[in-house]
């Protein structure tokens, strides 16, 4: 870095301010790597999985006494928006 600046004639104070940001940049770069050598252990991901399961089989007989007959179509709405932020979840752990 430092043959450049004295190429490009920035002042030293510059320079050093440049050489500190890559440095920084270098340390969240190792940071990312970390977290793709890293994933989220599989039985995270089935648990999620279930407990969503759950949720959205129960959710109909939480529903019927303030809904009646329009607890059918609230469920399927309800569900399908939570299997899919679950679904969403899921493709967001492998992010790179």
């Amino acid at each position: 870095m430092t043959t450049t600046a004295s190429l490009a004639e920035v002042e030293s104070s510059v320079a050093s301010r440049l050489d500190m940001e890559i440095r920084e940049l270098g340390i969240y770069l190792e940071q990312c790597e970390r977290i793709l050598r890293h994933p989220i252990p599989t039985s995270y991901t089935r648990h999620t999985s279930r407990l969503v399961s759950l949720w959205t089989l129960t959710l109909p007989l939480a529903l019927w006494p303030m809904l009646g007959p329009a607890t059918l179509p609230a469920t399927l709405v309800i569900s399908y928006s939570m299997l899919a932020i679950e679904d969403i979840g899921v493709m967001i752990e492998e992010p790179f």
